[in-house]
């Protein structure tokens, strides 16, 4: 069959058996991923990411033949991006753009969450736990001339 034109919504009164109806959803639609990613400093990290995009209606019918499944080119737009580049939502974004030419508009890219491997997480909170007491040593020495001041006062 070849392409006619893209049907309002609502009740549509059309001769079945001649025509072969395709359905294509115009809302905005979200996909959500977890994709593992190494940074600069060779540390994994877990990336949360949604990406939500929608059909322009207006290129509807090469939304429609071009891609099988949409949603596997926008995953794989998304991993190619994280891999090349640092700067993580505008590289994502910029490489969904290539979506525009088969009639998908990338509406918003959110990064969900970064989470570290959990033995960098233990470290780094080691890290600041050590921090914190090194900190906090000379106001415990501060606390404890104090006290033996007193107790030689009482003394």
């Amino acid at each position: 069959g070849r392409f006619e034109r893209i049907l309002p919504p609502g009740l549509v009164c059309m001769c079945w058996p001649c025509y072969r109806v395709g359905r294509l959803s115009l809302r905005v639609q979200q996909l959500d991923m977890k994709l593992e990613s190494k940074t600069k400093d060779a540390v994994f990290v877990t990336i949360g990411l949604s990406v939500q995009y929608r059909v322009m209606r207006s290129d509807a019918f090469q939304a429609y033949y071009s891609f099988t499944d949409p949603e596997k080119q926008i995953v794989a737009l998304v991993y190619d991006a994280v891999r090349s580049n640092s700067i993580l939502a505008d590289a994502v974004r910029a490489k969904l753009d290539f979506m525009r030419r088969y009639g998908y508009k990338i509406v918003s890219t959110l990064i969900t969450s970064i989470t570290p491997v959990e033995s960098v997480r233990r470290s780094m909170n080691e890290i600041n736990a050590s921090k914190r007491i090194k900190d906090g040593a000379p106001y415990r020495a501060e606390g404890k001339k104090i006290a033996r001041v007193k107790a030689a006062e009482a003394g």
